[in-house]
C-alpha cells in the first residue's frame, strides 16, 4: 500500500505541474533547464574556444557561461507566468544562441578557426 502511494506521488506531481504550466510552459521549462545546464557545463569544463574569438576578445568563456545560465533561469521562471506575460522567457531563450551564431558567423567570414 505504501509503495503504491510512493509510485503515485511523482506521477501526481508531474500532472499537476503540467496543468499549472501547460504546453508552452513545458517548452519554456525544457529550454530553460537546458540553457542553464549548458552554461554550467561551460563553468565546469570550458570548451575549446575555436570560432569564438569575437567573444573571447571581450571576456573569457567562463564569463559568457553566465549569459547561458541567467538566460536559462529567466526562461525557466517565465514558464510559470500566464500567457502574454511570458514574453521575457522567449526573448531570453533567443539571446545566447544569437550571440553564439554571430560569433561563429564572424569567425567564418574572417577565416578564423
Amino acid at each position: 500500500m505504501f509503495a503504491a502511494a510512493l509510485l503515485q506521488a511523482p506521477r501526481h506531481l508531474c500532472r499537476s505541474l503540467f496543468k499549472r504550466v501547460g504546453r508552452r510552459g513545458v517548452f519554456l521549462l525544457i529550454l530553460g533547464v537546458g540553457k542553464t545546464c549548458w552554461g554550467i557545463s561551460f563553468l565546469v569544463n570550458p570548451p575549446d574556444p575555436s570560432g569564438l574569438q569575437l567573444l573571447t576578445s571581450m571576456c573569457s568563456l567562463r564569463h559568457w557561461s553566465w549569459l547561458w545560465i541567467v538566460a536559462g533561469l529567466v526562461t525557466t521562471s517565465c514558464a510559470f507566468l500566464r500567457i502574454g506575460r511570458d514574453w521575457a522567457g522567449y526573448g531570453a531563450a533567443l539571446i545566447p544562441p544569437i550571440v553564439w551564431a554571430i560569433a561563429y558567423l564572424d569567425a567564418d567570414v574572417s577565416g578564423e578557426k
